[in-house]
């Protein structure tokens, strides 16, 4: 009986042992689940940016805010060019390789470029004043193939009727842009076409570089030609925007602008975006990608057409105009 009564208890605590450790695997497995699918839960991206500019930092601020307050979980690859092409297209280039889950383009020739060299991975551009020229999508309404994201809609003749009236005297306004970005192109010509089309007593004198080394030297003889300096939404002006605003200043010629931080730098005032709109919208875009499922041909372009009147408060400590011919509600920027 002992005997008995011995083997019984043996197998009754072997029974146990096993009863109490099948809970504790399921429990381990649970929790190997639950560490692979937090793991698996964060989007790797990988985003390019032609050059450092303010307008490119507030988008990349805007962009990791909403990402946050999504609760989308993202590693970002950040990756700068520099100003150069053959740049963009290796970094390009390793993002395909690395075969991020989805690919942010700021500004136009990142766009471009990223369009022609990517088939597979979701594309969302960022900054692109005209994305139906550029040949990134057909139409506003929708996506194209692997691409959509966000316009900036810049409201480029207005900024220049608000620099008539207040300085009645311009007749010649200079600008600054680059020869290989659709976008500048795009601007100028509805710019050419706004000031034909209401007979404005305006000439644009134009100025082509082809790197942001040639802004120095063009700007120098620029500066003599015209009454005023318009920056437009163009890479090689937006990088070297306090150049160009400090010489202009010295030669007492106002500079005007459809950027926010650049005047903050000095430039007299802007009826323009906020770039960070541009970076929100970016991150919802990439959200109904990467977690409704969406593609990117089935996402309508953001258009970004909420401006702000930004005003340096040098327009009034300088120049005979006063906070009550603007018209129009303003931040005053110091």
């Amino acid at each position: 009986m002992r005997n008995s009564f011995f083997i019984s208890g043996k197998n009754i605590g072997y029974h146990m042992k096993k009863k109490i450790l099948i809970p504790i695997l399921i429990i381990l497995a649970v929790a190997a689940i639950v560490v692979f699918t937090r793991k698996s839960d964060t989007q790797k991206i990988g985003l390019v940016y032609i050059a450092d500019a303010e307008a490119i930092d507030l988008a990349k601020i805007g962009l990791t805010e909403q990402l946050d307050s999504l609760g989308l979980k993202v590693e970002i690859e950040y990756a700068n060019a520099f100003g150069e092409p053959k740049n963009i297209n290796n970094i390009v280039n390793s993002f395909k390789q690395k075969k991020y889950q989805a690919i942010l383009a700021l500004t136009t020739p990142c766009a471009q470029i990223a369009q022609q060299q990517i088939k597979e991975q979701p594309i969302v551009f960022v900054g692109v004043s005209n994305p139906i020229a550029a040949g990134l999508v057909k139409t506003l309404d929708n996506g194209y193939e692997n691409v959509t994201g966000t316009m900036s809609n810049d409201p480029v003749f207005i900024n220049v009727k608000l620099a008539k009236m207040l300085f009645p005297e311009i007749k010649k306004i200079g600008i600054i842009y680059s020869a290989n970005e659709a976008n500048s192109q795009s601007i100028i010509q509805t710019l050419e076409d706004s000031i034909r089309v209401t007979n404005m007593p305006i000439i644009l004198i134009k100025k082509i570089v082809n790197q942001t080394a040639d802004v120095y030297p063009v700007l120098n003889s620029l500066v003599k030609d015209v009454d005023a300096l318009f920056l437009i939404n163009d890479n090689a002006t937006s990088s070297t925007s306090e150049l160009i605003i400090n010489t202009a200043d010295k030669a007492n010629k106002p500079v005007f602008s459809c950027d926010i931080e650049s005047v903050k730098k000095g430039a007299l005032f802007t009826y323009g975006l906020n770039y960070k709109d541009e970076g929100i919208a970016a991150a919802n875009i990439l959200y109904e990608i990467l977690i409704e499922k969406k593609k990117p041909a089935d996402i309508p372009v953001f258009v970004n057409n909420k401006y702000y009147l930004y005003i340096n408060k040098v327009l009034f400590e300088k120049y005979p105009i006063s906070r009550k011919k603007i018209g129009s509600p303003f931040f005053e920027v110091d």
